[in-house]
């Protein structure tokens, strides 16, 4: 019967891959988590920055600061989920022996990471609105627009390797 127990409730006791397995699905935990404060600051995101709303910089600045402050804090928390994630990837990765899948679960901690690399830019982008050196729309709308395009690349990328991760993985 100890032995059973053992098995069950111990982690030293679990083989390294089952240690993989619930790391993965912690990190899946996560990534859902994420996904659920990843819907709610870009609903608020997509409200804000209506070509509407940019065209009205800089009369409407305290509106975009105010609202902005409320979603860096879920892009806070979303990137706080990403790191952890990550960290659940990497560690999956470094149980296994399968040179594939350690290198299909690096992989996927990467494009985690990325994500937080994302999440700033959206951040940076929230931020003009309080940034006094921006007098007027077309300034902000172009700083706006160039983040944007870094985070289009950023994202082709992340789902380039995000591709990539999963076949190495064969997910």
């Amino acid at each position: 019967m100890v032995p059973i127990l053992c098995l069950l409730s111990l982690p030293g006791c679990q083989s390294r891959t089952q240690q993989a397995k619930t790391l993965i699905a912690e990190a899946n935990t996560l990534i859902e988590q994420d996904s659920k404060v990843t819907q709610a600051w870009t609903a608020e995101y997509s409200k804000m920055f209506t070509p509407e709303n940019r065209a009205r910089f800089p009369v409407n600045r305290e509106s975009l600061r105010s609202q902005g402050e409320q979603v860096i804090k879920l892009l806070d928390e979303s990137a706080k989920l990403s790191v952890r994630g990550a960290e659940k990837f990497e560690q999956a990765a470094a149980l296994v022996s399968e040179e594939r899948a350690k290198q299909g679960m690096a992989m996927f901690a990467s494009t985690l990471r990325r994500d937080v690399e994302i999440t700033d830019l959206f951040k940076q982008q929230l931020r003009l609105a309080s940034n006094q050196e921006i007098k007027d729309q077309k300034a902000f709308d172009e700083k706006f627009l160039n983040l944007m395009q870094i985070f289009q690349k950023k994202r082709r990328e992340k789902y380039k390797q995000q591709d990539e991760a999963r076949k190495l993985m064969s997910l």
